[in-house]
Order: structure tokens, then C-alpha cells, then sequence
């Protein structure tokens, strides 16, 4: 078995289809997220807030890096990982790409009253999260075609995807 990397935009459900794929297959599963505030000892709010959003992304291509040491696994990478070209080659190098894909308003439903999203804080209502999210997407959608696998996410529960990609990759 090799690396699979879940992308998307934030709130596609990529932490939660990882870790139910991870159980499936057996293997390890590492949220970059988790890994990113466990190695900067702080919240991503708080690196966002205190450091800004470009050594936050040091940060990520750091972790990320270091997560490839895994000889297998599956890995939810954060919605603007692959905004690195960097990254981008490292994944695709690496294992197997897959793009849970969401559309904007689904997203803006599900995320709309998180707090612990630092590129939508100042969206104050459903309607501003969604604009932020379609702003987000159409500027990382050329990455995210990137990506060996598109899995359409809007409407399938997390085990449903998890399973799809489970047999995709067998």
C-alpha cells in the first residue's frame, strides 16, 4: 500500500473520509492540520493571527515533507496545500491524489458557524462564507484537477466516500 492524499476545500470532509479510509485499509491516517499545530504548539488560528498565512504555509510544506517519511497511510492535507507548486509535485510524486469535491453552497452550509477557519473569519453570515469559499475555489480549482481521483462529495455520507475510494484504489 502507498500514500493517499485527501484534498479539497475546507469542510469537504476530508479529516473524517480519512480517517474512516484509513480504518478500511488498515493503515495509519494523519490529519496535516493536527500535525501542523502540534509541531508549531499552537492553534492555526493563532499561527494565522501571530505569524500570518505564508509562514503558516512554511509550515504546511514542512509537515508535509516530514509526513512523506510514512511508507503508507492516508494523509488529509488542508484546503490550500496544493497552492504550493512545491507541494503539489511532492504529492503527486509520492501517492495517489484524490480530490473530494464539494460545491460552494454545501460547504457554506456545513462551515458557516465555525469559528476556527482563519481565511473566513471575517464572513459574517452563510451567504458571506459561500462568497469567500467560491472566491477560495476558483482560485485553487487548476490544483485540484490535479489530482489522480475527483470523488463528488456533496451528497454521499462520509462512510459512502470513504467506501468508493476504498474499492477505486483496491
Amino acid at each position: 500500500m502507498a500514500l493517499i492524499f485527501l484534498c479539497g476545500m475546507p469542510g469537504a470532509g476530508k479529516s473524517t473520509v480519512g480517517k474512516l479510509l484509513a480504518e478500511m485499509r488498515g493503515s495509519p491516517f494523519l490529519d496535516l492540520d493536527l500535525e501542523i499545530e502540534r509541531f508549531a504548539g499552537k492553534s492555526i488560528p493563532a499561527i494565522f493571527q501571530s505569524e500570518g498565512e505564508a509562514h503558516f504555509r512554511r509550515l504546511e510544506s514542512l509537515c508535509l515533507q516530514d509526513a512523506l517519511s510514512l511508507s503508507e497511510g492516508v494523509i488529509a492535507l488542508g484546503g490550500g496545500a496544493l497552492e504550493s507548486e512545491r507541494n503539489l509535485e511532492l504529492l503527486k510524486e509520492n501517492g495517489t491524489l484524490v480530490f473530494l469535491q464539494v460545491d460552494a453552497e454545501s460547504l457554506a452550509q456545513r462551515i458557516a458557524h465555525e469559528t476556527h477557519r482563519p481565511l473566513l473569519e471575517d464572513a459574517r453570515s452563510e451567504q458571506d462564507v459561500k462568497h469567500k469559499l467560491d472566491e477560495l475555489l476558483k482560485r485553487r480549482e487548476s490544483n485540484f484537477r490535479e489530482a489522480n481521483y475527483t470523488i463528488e462529495a456533496t451528497d454521499k455520507f462520509p462512510e459512502d466516500i470513504a467506501t468508493e475510494i476504498h474499492l477505486l484504489l483496491k
